[in-house]
């Protein structure tokens, strides 16, 4: 059984596909994990407001934000998360 040239074709196809989908892959793998930078800060006790430290806002407990450098703040009860999106 001899493989034509349509055969040949269709195979380099796949071929390309599956190295273009493994490449996207990755390329999402490292994008994700770059972007992943974190840091908290710890609240005195009895304190009900998280201060942005980029420009000293405050912000309730339980509340949620996105500061002017694109970082993304939780204030939550004992502690402030950031993450740089």
């Amino acid at each position: 059984m001899s493989v034509t040239a349509f055969h040949q074709t269709r195979i380099c196809a796949k071929r390309a596909k599956m190295k273009t989908l493994a490449l996207v892959l990755v390329f999402c793998a490292f994008f994700s994990l770059s972007d992943s930078a974190c840091f908290f800060q710890r609240l005195k006790p009895g304190e009900k407001y998280c201060v942005d430290g980029y420009d000293n806002s405050k912000h309730p407990i339980g509340s949620t934000w996105t500061n002017g450098a694109c970082i993304r703040c939780i204030c939550s009860p004992g502690q402030m998360e950031c993450c740089y999106k």
